[in-house]
């Protein structure tokens, strides 16, 4: 998020220090990100470290998903590991309702703007692989959302598009949003229908789940200066088939991702594999319908947010660009 969480800024630097036992010297707001539950701070400590605090607002119920994603992040190509609490091993410390996860500081920039060499697309598909290739105890499993194809998300969009909920949020970028969903309703609710047809049809193939990171998109990688690559945000793990992190690639979400022959040189480092057609078009428009529920919320549900809403009503706009998620969703239909 663009705006700094309302927090106690001596309390938290109390928390990390004797959380991490680390003895702070600052604590800077990092804005970055899109997720209104997650914030970002920028550590150095007196012994001349830097470190990466995420603090992510999340409920009792999801502890043992947040230990279970990072265990699993440990084990992915490129993946920073979390620093451990000294004093119980755990991964997280709580917080006022929030759930603390300290990183390794690594500069770099997100790979929105970055075109990848041959090299660095090889990185791309090895981090995608030994994430799908991951064998997982039940024990960590079971900890893990596992993919149904729910109708929740189609289902409150037609609410939205159909104007069935009460706006509560009254300005500028609420009215905009308004207007965009009224100029573009027909091909909105020709998504969902689409996507909901699709959703019927795949639990029928019986495809293989895997262990998938849900938003492995070109803003979730960065890039250090030296070309490394780093996969990031942990926070979407589930159990699902391999294509709800397959269609990331030529996706049309924007960055280094895309561009010619994507899926040709992203194959050399994943590898050979049989793809699902159906489930590429289902991951596709349902990642579009869960985009359009999210924006709703933030934009309608709330005049929250400060900086954050203009970002997202552009951010939204962007969807119906030529070239973009919806183009791509469609031509994933058309070509196959």
């Amino acid at each position: 998020m663009l705006t700094e969480p309302d927090l106690n800024k001596k309390k938290l630097i109390d928390a990390v220090a004797a959380g991490y036992g680390v003895s702070v010297r600052s604590l800077e707001f990092l804005p970055i990100g899109a997720d209104a539950r997650s914030f970002s701070y920028d550590c150095h400590t007196t012994d001349h470290r830097r470190l990466y605090l995420k603090v992510r607002l999340i409920d009792e119920e999801s502890s043992n998903f947040f230990s279970v994603s990072m265990r699993i992040a440990q084990q992915v190509v490129g993946a920073i590991h979390p620093i451990a609490n000294p004093q119980n091993g755990m991964v997280w410390i709580d917080f006022e309702g929030y759930k603390l996860m300290m990183f390794p500081f690594v500069s770099g920039i997100a790979g929105w703007d970055i075109e990848l060499t041959e090299n660095q697309w090889f990185q791309v598909g090895k981090t995608f692989r030994s994430l799908h290739d991951l064998v997982l105890p039940n024990s960590v499993a079971c900890d893990l959302p596992r993919e149904n194809y729910s109708e929740k998300y189609r289902n409150r969009a037609l609410r939205y598009v159909n104007g069935e909920i009460q706006i509560t949020a009254a300005d500028v970028h609420a009215s905009a949003m308004q207007s965009l969903l009224k100029a573009n309703r027909n091909l909105l609710l020709d998504i969902v229908k689409k996507a909901q047809a699709l959703s019927l049809i795949l639990p029928e193939k019986q495809l293989e789940f895997v262990c998938c990171h849900g938003d492995l998109h070109s803003g979730n990688f960065l890039i250090t200066e030296g070309g490394s690559m780093h996969p990031v945000d942990w926070d979407n793990l589930s159990l699902a088939p391999k294509e709800k992190d397959l269609m990331f690639i030529g996706g049309g979400i924007g960055g280094m991702l895309d561009g010619n022959n994507a899926e040709e040189l992203f194959a050399r480092g994943y590898g050979p594999c049989q793809i699902c057609v159906d489930a590429l078009r289902y991951f596709r428009l349902e990642r579009i319908v869960q985009d359009v529920v999210a924006f709703c919320e933030q934009l309608l549900d709330s005049a929250e947010g400060g900086p954050d809403r203009p970002l997202r009503l552009e951010q939204f706009s962007r969807l119906f660009e030529k070239g973009g998620v919806m183009d791509v969703a469609y031509k994933t239909i058309e070509d196959y």
